[in-house]
């Protein structure tokens, strides 16, 4: 019986201290307004600032693996020669068979997409007539804002003894099917002037920047020079259907036609620089990759993963690098900001910890005085934080 009464009167005991405690510190968190006001506000800004800094790494990672994945596929099929040293082999070493393998590729259940594409550029040629030019700015049907002005124009002879302007140089860009690329790609939808180039037919479609340098608008005819694979020259005149804006500077300078056109510019019949082959997601690719490569194809190739065959792909990693240092300086600058905090505390109530030491409270109830103290600290401050990193990320401050 006095070992039970002794222990309740001890728990008692127990329940009242650990309330006298919490009034301590509440106490001396609202002595101070400013200094506590401060210290939270330390807090949110850094917790604040890993996560919105999270969001931003993450959309750029994303940003990043979706262009890359764009232009090259989850798994990419090339000639084994160009695995060592594309730059070399670009232009001289090509996928042949492309039906029938583009054909066998889509029995196998991973695979979503298949798209072949030709790499291949030239110097374009864009002649016209001022009046025409003119006409199609009215009409809005180009990317630039001012028609060439004819004192830097350059001027040559039409058929009929009129005088007309041309524009030319270097452009680069693809071969792809158009159908295709509609159902992973977003360039569709970045069509600033007309519309996506189709399955058949001598059709262009320009990057805005390419299209400004050019002065060619929606209606244009220009000319592509060029050679074949043989080294022979070549030419195609293609009629400019549409101007898009990818948001990207490089590719705003390429252009794209469809992929018969390409292999007849390039003397390259049932061909291609590659197959890009798309299956669930990015991180598929390695399984998409051994189920390709245990798939007998009817020509020889080299699988490569997005991760292989990209130097882009090998940086990703470092992103997540990245956000673990500024995150981690974060917390780091935080922390010295709670300590202080709680160190000037310390010494500001010496006096007061003696008193209550000479109340009967020991060392450890006096330490987690303060301990509560820097929980609130910590706990209001990180969700102020997180309050604001979650406003900032619902107004899309960081999205794509």
């Amino acid at each position: 019986s006095d070992h039970t009464t002794r222990t309740q009167r001890n728990s008692g005991w127990g329940v009242s201290t650990m309330g006298l405690l919490i009034k301590l510190g509440l106490k001396n968190i609202s002595r101070n307004r400013l200094r506590s006001f401060l210290t939270i506000g330390a807090v949110a800004l850094c917790s604040g600032g890993i996560l919105i800094f999270h969001v931003f790494f993450s959309g750029i990672a994303a940003m990043m693996l979706d262009g890359i994945t764009a232009q090259r596929g989850h798994v990419r099929l090339v000639h084994p020669k160009l695995v060592k040293n594309e730059r070399l082999g670009k232009g001289y070493y090509f996928v042949s068979k492309v039906k029938e393998t583009t054909a066998k590729l889509k029995t196998i259940k991973q695979v979503k997409y298949v798209a072949p594409r030709i790499d291949t550029g030239g110097y374009i040629d864009h002649t016209f007539a001022p009046k025409q030019e003119k006409a199609w700015l009215a009409a809005e049907q180009c990317a630039h804002g001012q028609a060439l002005p004819d004192a830097r124009a350059e001027k040559v002879k039409g058929k009929k003894g009129e005088t007309l302007y041309f524009k030319q140089g270097p452009g680069f860009g693809g071969g792809v099917l158009p159908e295709v690329e509609k159902q992973y790609g977003e360039l569709h939808k970045n069509m600033l002037r007309g519309r996506m180039i189709k399955t058949k037919g001598r059709e262009i479609v320009l990057g805005r920047r390419l299209a400004a340098r050019l002065h060619a608008c929606v209606g244009s005819k220009v000319t592509l020079i060029g050679k074949t694979v043989e080294d022979s020259m070549s030419a195609v005149t293609l009629k400019v259907v549409g101007i898009f804006s990818s948001g990207m500077g490089m590719i705003d300078k390429t252009f794209l036609i469809n992929l018969k056109t390409a292999q007849f510019f390039m003397d390259l019949p049932d061909g291609a620089s590659y197959l890009k082959i798309f299956g669930k997601s990015a991180d598929s690719a390695p399984d998409l990759k051994k189920a390709i490569v245990a798939t007998k194809l009817p020509t020889i190739t080299k699988a490569q993963t997005w991760k292989e065959d990209n130097y882009m792909g090998q940086t990703l990693p470092l992103l997540d690098i990245m956000v673990f240092f500024f995150g981690g300086m974060f917390i780091f600058v935080g922390a010295i900001g709670l300590l202080n905090t709680l160190m000037m505390s310390v010494m500001e109530r010496r006096k007061e910890i003696g008193i209550m030491m000479a109340m009967g409270l020991t060392p450890a109830n006096i330490r987690n005085i303060f301990l509560f103290e820097g929980v609130v600290f910590g706990l209001v401050g990180a969700l102020i934080g997180v309050l604001l990193g979650l406003d900032r990320r619902s107004g899309e401050v960081f999205t794509r």
